[in-house]
């Protein structure tokens, strides 16, 4: 598991890797997780969200990445994205900014293009997928607790203030929001949905920072609307 740990650190090439050696130690989740879950909840969420809270984030693409091909079809241009089991549409503006698969795991960002291509920009929104292979040692509430868990570590000051139980395109999940402030005080906005299905434990990520999460309204009924498992 070190040796694969390692392998996966170094396919990283975003400016988090020091920081992500730093804060997995000592981390309050060891006594409840695993090595292996904690390197897959820790190291590898907190890789991919943080882009969003921080500013930083990978160097834009000049040609669309795996996994994609664009539709014109929708009212908006859009993107597809197919890959890992995953079918959704995503604005074609929006770069995907981290694309992983292992196994059954999958991890995938995307966001939009001011974040993405700007490491200084006060404004970003970004989405996140998650798709986790079930562990007997750790529930799905679990890992969504150790999801949240990571960005507070990260400096997000953010608080659950709703929680309900809704329906994404048939399957049955748990959408929490949550509203707080970042490591610059700016506004975050993080609209979370998580399910089980099949063996698999999934966690969907909405976060906005220094916006409303209301004028990436579109964007995101683009995305939520357009999910599916293949």
């Amino acid at each position: 598991m070190k040796r694969q740990l390692r392998k996966e650190e170094k396919k990283q090439r975003s400016p988090l890797n020091n920081l992500l050696k730093k804060e997995a130690v000592g981390t309050p989740l060891n006594g409840l997780l695993r090595k292996e879950v904690l390197a897959l909840i820790i190291a590898v969420l907190l890789a991919i969200l943080i882009l969003v809270i921080t500013s930083w984030s990978s160097e834009p693409t000049t040609t669309p990445p795996k996994n994609v091909i664009v539709n014109n079809t929708s009212e908006i241009s859009t993107k597809i994205y197919s890959a890992g089991g995953i079918y959704l549409e995503y604005p074609s503006s929006w770069k995907i900014t981290n694309d992983e698969i292992s196994g059954n795991n999958l991890q995938l960002m995307i966001q939009d293009p001011t974040s993405a291509s700007d490491p200084n920009s006060t404004q970003a929104a970004g989405f996140t997928v998650l798709k986790l292979e079930k562990d007997q040692y750790l529930s799905l509430e679990q890992r969504k607790e150790a999801f949240i868990q990571s960005l507070k570590d990260s400096g997000a000051n953010i608080n659950v203030v709703s929680s309900n139980n809704i329906t994404l395109n048939g399957i049955n999940a748990t959408e929490a929001m949550y509203e707080g402030k970042g490591p610059k005080n700016e506004v975050i906005h993080l609209k979370v949905i998580y399910f089980e299905q099949k063996e698999k434990d999934y966690i969907l990520a909405f976060l906005t920072k220094g916006l409303d999460i209301e004028s990436q309204q579109t964007n995101l009924d683009v995305i939520l609307d357009s999910f599916k498992l293949q």
